[in-house]
């Protein structure tokens, strides 16, 4: 799987390091014309322009689109309003992370050229549709 991250270079390389021992393919902020052969998007909440990022994934590239959140609610908020197909939080590790990836792909619909948003995603009391 090839895996296109957007975010602060901490957190871009910690996830590195985390999908390529799970023998992921990444690249970190490969440019938005660029698509590649991408197969799942990861933005981090803080990144400038998460808005626009995501409505250009979505929209060209489409490809399953995952958020990185902490704990504060505007992230929360955020995850709603870019339709993210999930999300991970900023401190996952290896086994989660894994456990995350696997069910989100598990979870969407065989894509040919079309992308279905809309999945209902719940965690600590909060419910997005």
């Amino acid at each position: 799987m090839k895996i296109a991250i957007f975010g602060r270079k901490a957190i871009s390389e910690r996830l590195v390091t985390l999908l390529t021992e799970q023998g992921s393919e990444v690249e970190i902020n490969p440019g938005l014309q660029n698509k590649a052969g991408i197969d799942l998007a990861i933005i981090d909440s803080l990144s400038e322009d998460v808005e626009s990022m995501s409505h250009h994934i979505r929209n060209l590239w489409k490809v399953p689109l995952l958020l990185i959140v902490n704990e504060g609610n505007s992230n929360w908020e955020k995850l709603y309003s870019i339709h993210a197909d999930g999300y991970l939080r900023e401190r996952t590790k290896g086994p989660e992370l894994k456990a995350r990836l696997d069910a989100i792909l598990r979870g969407l619909p065989l894509r040919t050229n079309t992308m279905h948003v809309g999945h209902t995603i719940r965690d600590s009391g909060h419910n997005f549709e």
